[in-house]
């Protein structure tokens, strides 16, 4: 199944506290503020059932048997998977931000709110090694896993069953990030496009939402009750588009980046040289932006671009973009 463009995750904001230290709503807004998102264990999920599984097929059971002795084989397979399991953490999102009953099961009864992310955005940052799954429904397990199947794929067959959760689910249209530990994964700034204030969110909540997110290239969205439908209203910016809560430094000398190879492109591009000098410059406008560390032509004579960014807690990672003759971004 094709990943969607926009992923949507439903959040409560409920004052209550969820742990000794923080409200529901102060973890959502330090994550907001942040730019991150908390991947918790399986075991804090609502659903008994998740992350089920059975460990070994007929033959294991009949290697156990004949060769197991006083090891029990196919309990310590089952503790190695389960030890490894314990160790995952797990972000859930929907295909739709109009699901009516996840407004009222995790955005505290339609008080809360639900951030929508570009899916190629979000998988930069700390999601560049993981892999975002589509959920499957069903009303049977997945057969136990084997020996050998865990052998060939250990990854794949983990994920196979940390993906599956019965067909009475299915309206959640889930997709999960299954991360490689608990808790925060940081993401760059771009990566969350809008966010949807829930029909009876609290005012004082609203506006701290807003304040947040009022020189970031984020859209705020009111959804209303009217009649038998929700109804959406976006809330203008207040500021300059340019004053960005800038994350990176945003440098940029092209001369300096380009300076053995200015001949070079000149000649490549042509006429769509200035263009490209645009492209670039274009590219500080992203608030995680630090600076290019290398600009050159390859072999193919596509136009590499390498360009550093930080996240919000100061780690930096790197991006290559690749450009045609024409200056336009290859995909």
């Amino acid at each position: 199944m094709l990943t969607p463009e926009r992923i949507y995750r439903y959040r409560t904001l409920d004052d209550r506290f969820c742990d000794d230290e923080q409200s529901f709503f102060e973890r959502e807004i330090d994550a907001i503020e942040n730019s991150y998102l908390y991947a918790a264990s399986f075991k804090s999920m609502n659903d008994p059932m998740e992350a089920f599984y059975l460990v070994g097929n007929e033959g294991d059971q009949l290697v156990d048997k004949l060769i197991g002795g006083k090891i029990n084989i196919l309990s310590k397979f089952e503790e190695i998977i389960s030890t490894t399991i314990d160790k995952l953490g797990l972000i859930s999102f929907s295909s739709s931000h109009l699901e009516y009953p996840l407004w009222a099961y995790y955005a505290g009864n339609f008080s809360g709110i639900c951030l929508e992310f570009d899916s190629s955005l979000l998988c930069m940052g700390d999601f560049r090694d993981e892999s975002l799954k589509c959920v499957n429904y069903s009303s049977l397990p997945l057969p136990p896993i084997s020996f050998s199947e865990f052998n060939i794929d250990a990854k794949d067959t983990a994920l196979s069953r940390l993906t599956i959760k019965r067909e009475e689910w299915a309206h959640e249209k889930e997709w999960r990030y299954v991360t490689g530990r608990v808790g925060k994964k940081y993401y760059s700034d771009n990566a969350l496009a809008r966010i949807f204030l829930g029909p009876r969110i609290a005012s004082k909540h609203a506006e701290i939402i807003r304040n947040i997110v009022k020189n970031r290239d984020v859209e705020v969205v009111q959804l209303s009750v009217s009649g038998f439908n929700l109804t959406e209203s976006t809330f203008k910016k207040e500021t300059a588009n340019n004053i960005l809560d800038r994350v990176g430094s945003g440098r940029f000398n092209f001369d300096e980046a380009t300076f053995t190879i200015i001949d070079d492109l000149k000649s490549l591009l042509g006429s769509n040289y200035h263009k490209f000098v645009f492209v670039c410059r274009n590219l500080t406008r992203e608030s995680n932006m630090e600076c290019f560390y290398d600009i050159y032509i390859s072999k193919d004579k596509t136009i590499k671009v390498g360009i550093a960014y930080k996240l919000r807690n100061g780690r930096e990672y790197f991006r290559w973009n690749q450009y045609d003759s024409k200056a336009n971004l290859m995909v």
